[in-house]
């Protein structure tokens, strides 16, 4: 059996997944990771278990398919920090994009001369999310930690190491850090001044169809790889969703709802925002994937679920059909988790508005998932600022799953949304990335017969009036509630 075992680690779940040369799914694993807030505004994950749930699902995808696979390739979250010592320990936890521990120096950096010069030239807008603001809040805040760092390094690059031996970070992936050079593909020296270390304590940087030499003897025992099973580098889960959803250009949109959410188009270069809302992303050579992510998708939805409504999920659809958009209902703020894009203000707080004795746990579902899909409308809103009116919109993630947030999705954006038959996504652009390494296809136009349409759904010309009239009255709210918290 010939395969390519792709590594998703996510924000929440490993999924191992091995695909056949046609890109069709053979096996499946996934292992849940938990994520600690020990402070306000710290988020933690033991680099540990991710290794250990990397190794044990490559084990078990092995057994599945009763052979080892003919290569590995990576995707990741985007935003992780690990301070490690020369043997790859870890020195921290997994710091992952939820911790705002650096809010203070996010907030002064941004709005500073230093701050649009970094922005500028490293493509992801400056917020407390980056590893180039964690890294000079430990330097401020764990001296001692700090000053026993060998290297900085992402959740992907932690996991490689311990595969392979070898410290490397994809472009892609430190494309996200506000560490990098986009004119260059390189570390900036620039920004590594500024969060106070030298470029060598970062990995070296390697491109996402890099294919590391071997895996170390004791990992292929423990899991069945062969020491020279290709291990290719891979990119970041945001590109790679846009990649394995066959968006190629600014007319495919592709908007993912996980437990954040984000709103993407591809292009063949960065594009830079003087008011810092979208961010620029390395995914292959002339390619880039611009857009916006948003700190609140399912999470909120969970969150909002378990703590308020008391209900399960599986009650969503039977809720939401005693309920109609209108401007009756109430209006929600989603910015549960502070915000990224459109926003970015991790201060954001999250807001219903508009309540009355009428309204009941079925309205402020709705008004909940309105919420999040009209924050990411904004989003595609600044990518018509710049020039793009995207006509296709690609949905994936957890939310693909569900009738009603697809419907809701069509009826808000007023464009007809594609579903796929696979709904891995980033996963599945981590295996073209294989397959390219491999040279199984030369271009990712070759993945065409891939991955077939499973539906599209279609806009209601009715609801979408409706929400056409809500959007705005959103949008000032947003304004007026935000100006509030900075006041304040």
């Amino acid at each position: 059996m010939t395969y390519i075992l792709a590594l998703d680690i996510g924000t929440s779940a490993l999924k191992a997944i091995a695909f056949s040369p046609e890109g069709r799914i053979l096996f499946i694993r996934k292992a849940a990771f938990s994520t600690a807030f020990p402070e306000p505004g710290h988020a933690e994950q033991s680099p540990g278990h991710i290794l250990a749930a990397v190794k044990k699902n490559i084990r078990h995808i092995i057994r599945d398919a009763g052979e080892p696979p003919a290569a590995l390739s990576f995707s990741s979250a985007m935003h992780s920090l690990i301070a490690v010592d020369e043997n790859g320990g870890p020195l921290t936890p997994c710091l992952t994009w939820q911790d705002n521990r650096s809010k203070a120096l996010a907030a002064g950096l941004r709005n500073s001369p230093d701050g649009q010069a970094i922005y500028l030239q490293a493509g992801p807008p400056i917020h407390p999310m980056l590893p180039l603001c964690k890294i000079r809040w430990m330097k401020e805040n764990r001296s001692e930690i700090f000053s026993k760092a060998f290297k900085w390094v992402s959740i992907k690059s932690f996991v490689l190491f311990h595969l392979t031996g070898e410290w490397a970070e994809d472009f892609s992936l430190a494309s996200a850090t506000g560490l990098w050079d986009n004119s260059r593909n390189q570390w900036s020296e620039t920004a590594a001044g500024w969060a106070g270390i030298e470029i060598d304590r970062l990995p070296p940087p390697v491109p996402t169809l890099y294919r590391f030499p071997s895996i170390q003897k004791e990992i292929a025992r423990a899991t069945g790889l062969g020491v020279h099973t290709p291990v290719i580098a891979g990119a970041s889960d945001g590109c790679l969703a846009n990649l394995g959803s066959l968006a190629r250009n600014a007319e495919d949109l592709v908007v993912t709802v996980g437990t954040s959410s984000a709103v993407r188009i591809n292009l063949t270069h960065p594009i830079p925002d003087e008011k810092q809302r979208i961010f620029s992303y390395w995914l292959d050579e002339g390619q880039y994937v611009v857009g916006g992510a948003s700190n609140n998708g399912g999470g909120v939805l969970d969150w909002l679920m378990k703590q308020v409504l008391s209900r399960r999920k599986s009650d969503i659809p039977d809720m939401l059909a005693g309920t109609k958009p209108g401007p009756e209902n109430p209006i929600f703020l989603p910015y549960l988790f502070g915000e990224r894009a459109p926003v970015w203000d991790a201060g954001a707080r999250a807001a219903f508005i508009g309540m009355t004795p009428q309204h009941t746990k079925a309205h402020l579902l709705r008004s909940a998932m309105e919420g999040i899909i009209f924050n990411l409308l904004a989003i595609k809103k600044i990518l018509e600022e710049q020039g793009h009116s995207p006509k296709n919109l690609i949905a994936n993630g957890g939310f693909a799953y569900s009738g009603p947030w697809v419907q809701m999705l069509a009826d808000i954006f007023g464009l007809p949304v594609t579903l796929q038959e696979n709904p891995e996504a980033s996963a599945f652009g981590a295996a073209l990335q294989g397959m390219k390494a491999l040279d199984w296809i030369s271009d990712y136009a070759d993945d065409a017969g891939f991955v077939h349409t499973e539906k599209t759904v279609m806009p209601d010309p009715e609801r979408r009036a409706v929400y056409d009239g809500i959007f705005p009255v959103f949008q000032a709210l947003s304004e007026a509630v935000l100006q509030l918290s900075v006041v304040s």
